[in-house]
């Protein structure tokens, strides 16, 4: 028997399913996963910086790297959830 637990509960700590849903929601929209994980500050700048990002996309210089550095601030803290 691979799980000796009377109530044949998941191995692993129960907040990384958690952490795993997260990082989900932050591959869709940049700071909605770190919003769900509690970490309000993060999460709103995350956002906030996307949704200036697709204001400015007009401004291709501006706005399209903004946006990619959202997505790219939103996956990391999210695979940092994963690994604490």
């Amino acid at each position: 028997m691979l799980n000796d637990s009377p109530d044949n509960a998941p191995i692993g700590p129960p907040a990384q399913g958690k952490s795993i849903n997260a990082l989900v929601l932050n591959c869709m929209i940049p700071g909605v996963g770190s919003l769900y994980r509690g970490q309000t500050a993060v999460g709103a700048a995350q956002l906030g910086l996307a949704v200036i990002g697709v204001f400015l996309i007009p401004l291709l210089l501006i706005g399209i790297p903004l946006i990619v550095a959202a997505y790219g601030w939103s996956i990391y803290s999210g695979v940092v959830q994963i690994r604490s």
